[in-house]
């Protein structure tokens, strides 16, 4: 397994993708210019990006601690980025059921240099992450064949590959459906064949 960096699309959102694609960069909330509504990840501020590294948790881990890869990569809209990119920390780990009464609020949404995570896999970085960085754009070709059906995926594939394309970058579409995705270089051209057979 090498130690990939993740990042994940909320909600499918397909705009959100195709801003980042046309931009080049996983910007930071702070540097957006349509910025997102949510705050379900409340300790990456408005100056930081969350990303996941599944290589900081064994599978064991799983049945004890939350993993952020586990929560939101399999079967999203990601991106798969390389291991060296620019201003990562590791985040202290806060145990969810008491984290938040000990440390207190001033610690959510902080966008301070010391960072907290509920998730033991999580990183960020609060540099913008070019798209020169990404090794895949992750597609779930099985979620969205049950929800939606083989005319809308094959539409919203198109729609994907035509961005790359403007933007000339020649980052693969993968298969983000199954677990292990995007483990090794093999397994991205694996889950690439996937999206390239879609009949």
């Amino acid at each position: 397994m090498q130690p990939y960096y993740y990042h994940s699309i909320r909600n499918l959102n397909m705009e959100r993708l195709i801003q980042i694609l046309d931009s080049g960069y996983i910007l930071p909330r702070a540097m957006m210019e349509n910025k997102p509504s949510d705050k379900n990840n409340i300790f990456n501020g408005n100056n930081w990006i969350s990303l996941t590294q599944k290589t900081l948790m064994d599978d064991d881990m799983l049945y004890e601690y939350r993993s952020s890869y586990d929560e939101l990569i399999p079967g999203s809209i990601c991106f798969v980025i390389e291991p060296n990119i620019e201003g990562i920390k590791f985040p202290n780990y806060i145990d969810p059921e008491f984290g938040y009464y000990y440390e207190g609020k001033d610690i959510l949404f902080s966008d301070g240099d010391e960072r907290f995570s509920y998730y033991l896999d999580e990183v960020q970085t609060n540099k913008p992450i070019p798209t020169s960085k990404m090794l895949a754009v992750g597609y779930p070709l099985n979620r969205r064949l049950n929800e939606c059906g083989i005319k809308q995926v094959k539409s919203e594939i198109a729609f994907i590959k035509s961005t790359l394309e403007r933007n000339n970058l020649s980052i693969p579409i993968i298969d983000s459906s199954e677990y292990d995705f995007a483990d090794t270089e093999e397994k991205i051209q694996e889950s690439n064949k996937k999206i390239l057979q879609l009949k």
